[in-house]
């Protein structure tokens, strides 16, 4: 079933460091997160709790509304927040590009021209 697939991966001795910490990163995320769902979710018992049901209801839509709202902004903003730190990072690369193709042989030129090449 399938394609054949010839390659093989392997680690090196080095890499265990790095794997060991990205699950233990992981493993503190993830308690962090489930501190403050604990939190929150008790916050919300004790707000919630002895009020009448149609207050509980639209305390529960406004909830949603503003948790709807704070999403969207974190997706907007995102991106705006991001380009900072991503500019120092693409820009040694873009010249690296141009400096290849500019000290490269015209055979190779032509590739990088296919393979670069803006849409």
């Amino acid at each position: 079933m399938g394609v054949k697939d010839n390659s093989h991966f392997s680690y090196a001795r080095e890499d265990i460091g790095w794997f060991s910490l990205l699950g233990i990163l992981g493993g503190v995320m993830g308690a962090a997160y489930n501190e403050v769902v604990k939190r929150v979710n008790h916050l919300r018992g004790g707000f919630l709790k002895g009020k009448p049901p149609r207050r509980v209801a639209l305390l529960k839509l406004i909830e949603a509304v503003m948790l709807a709202l704070v999403c969207r902004a974190v997706r907007t903003l995102a991106p705006l927040l991001a380009l900072p730190l991503a500019l120092p990072l693409a820009l040694p690369l873009a010249l690296s590009i141009a400096c290849a193709y500019a000290y490269a042989p015209p055979s190779l030129q032509v590739c990088f021209t296919t393979c670069y090449a803006l849409p």
